[in-house]
């Protein structure tokens, strides 16, 4: 890992960076830590979060947070060393971006940086003048196997921060308007009827059951409902060598229209459920 030559230590962990000041004359007090959080991601998460920020200035959120640092692996395609800076150009099969590493006098040569190596950094966006990476810390991968750690804990991070975001949504919820809307639902369930079970039915009277049941010349019909009201009609009355006749039909469906009752008799023929007997306005069940 190289260091950017800023003052202090700066020390990568599994988790992000930790950045301790070095102070000689704190070593009885308490050591104070300053934790910047540190975010696995690909170039093309970079990408969305920069198309979906609201505005020029507005700050970068990936996966719902404002990340501190941004740690990322992928292959150099170009470098052109500068006076004070290396700019190069990574690629990490999802995207290509720019990147820059400031070089601060004094500092050993910086190493890794090649064209066709691959290599972990640490950096932060930068949108002005143009998007590009500003460079921490790299070094080069020792392992192919880190490319595909990476990718791993790169998911492995989406997935727990978008999981986090969800259940911050659900605990906005004031416990107050939960309860009204539990409540609110408790009433509803209180106040619908209670659907009769077999048990129910089985007991009570046969009379009451067909005096419960809503008179299909009241109620209009449609669809499947009208299709298994006419079949049933069919096969209780269509016992004789005429059938049932049309007007019967009309009679016992007065509230649905007269095309839609025929439309579905004619239905059931087609179907080779129902045929005509005597005539074209007589039918019988098969």
């Amino acid at each position: 890992m190289f260091n950017a030559g800023s003052q202090g230590s700066q020390t990568l962990f599994m988790g992000g960076y930790s950045s301790v000041a070095s102070d000689a004359g704190a070593a009885k007090k308490p050591r104070q830590e300053e934790s910047q959080p540190c975010l696995p991601v690909t170039i093309r998460t970079i990408e969305l979060a920069l198309a979906q920020r609201d505005g020029g200035d507005a700050e970068l959120h990936i996966h719902g947070v404002e990340p501190g640092m941004l740690v990322l692996v992928g292959l150099v395609e170009s470098v052109a060393h500068q006076a004070a800076s290396i700019d190069f150009m990574l690629n990490d099969t999802t995207g290509r971006i720019k990147a820059r590493y400031y070089v601060t006098e004094g500092e050993p040569a910086l190493t890794g940086v090649e064209v066709g190596r691959y290599v972990s950094l640490a950096a932060a966006v930068r949108t002005t003048p143009a998007v590009h990476l500003t460079v921490t810390c790299l070094r080069p991968i020792a392992s192919a196997d880190e490319i595909s750690y990476h990718m791993i804990e790169c998911g492995h991070a989406a997935l727990k921060l978008q999981q986090q975001s969800k259940v911050g949504d659900i605990l906005q919820t004031t416990p107050v308007k939960k309860r009204a809307d539990e409540d609110e639902a408790l009433s509803s369930i209180k106040a619908a009827p209670a659907a009769p079970t077999m048990t129910d039915i089985n007991m009570a009277p046969a009379a009451s059951v067909v005096a419960a049941a809503p008179s299909a010349a009241k109620v209009p019909l449609q669809g499947a409902a009208l299709r298994a009201a006419v079949l049933e009609l069919l096969q209780q009355d269509g016992v004789s060598a005429e059938g049932v006749s049309f007007a019967r039909f009309r009679e016992r469906f007065s509230a649905t229209p007269e095309g839609e009752v025929r439309s579905t008799i004619q239905g059931l023929v087609s179907d080779g459920d129902a045929y005509n007997t005597i005539d074209e306005d007589h039918f019988a069940a098969i």
